[in-house]
């Protein structure tokens, strides 16, 4: 695929996601996360999230004993996404179900980074920022481990 230097190319992105809309699709996280084969997955939450009825009558669910990261802020600051991503090491929590809205869906895919990347600092994040040129996007970087799968509810 030939591009003018300047211009947008068309390009694919293609993802091996599911998505499930409609009411009581929350009970499947479960069973989709069985079917990735995920052994423990912890949640990321804000804290307003976890003091609601809905939250509370999902875990008990989806599994009580589940590991809960409830202190996500708004707009996701990476001190938050680290201190995520040390819980989820002490967990050993190889999968993550995001509960709420943008912040807790941001911080579970930067938690999914610091773990595969190795990120434990908050400066360790700039090691993984693309790079624009004129002719497009550049970006060379490598994971260290395996990225942990994410639902999102």
């Amino acid at each position: 695929m030939n591009a003018t230097p300047g211009t947008i190319s068309p390009f694919d992105i293609s993802f091996a996601s599911r998505t499930f809309v409609g009411a009581g699709v929350a009970n499947f996280a479960r069973d989709e996360l069985a079917r990735l084969r995920v052994r423990r997955a912890g949640v990321v939450t804000s804290r307003s999230v976890l003091a609601s009825e809905v939250f509370k009558a999902w875990l008990a669910g989806f599994g009580p004993d589940a590991p809960v990261f409830s202190a996500i802020k708004p707009h996701t600051p990476r001190e938050t996404v680290i201190e995520a991503a040390r819980f989820f090491r002490a967990h050993h929590c190889d999968g993550c179900v995001s509960f709420g809205g943008g912040s807790a869906i941001d911080a579970a895919k930067g938690v999914a980074l610091a773990l595969a990347g190795g990120i434990d600092d908050v400066r360790d994040f700039d090691r993984f920022k693309g790079e624009w040129s004129k002719t497009g996007a550049s970006t060379s970087f490598e994971l260290k481990g395996d990225v942990p799968l994410h639902v999102s509810i």
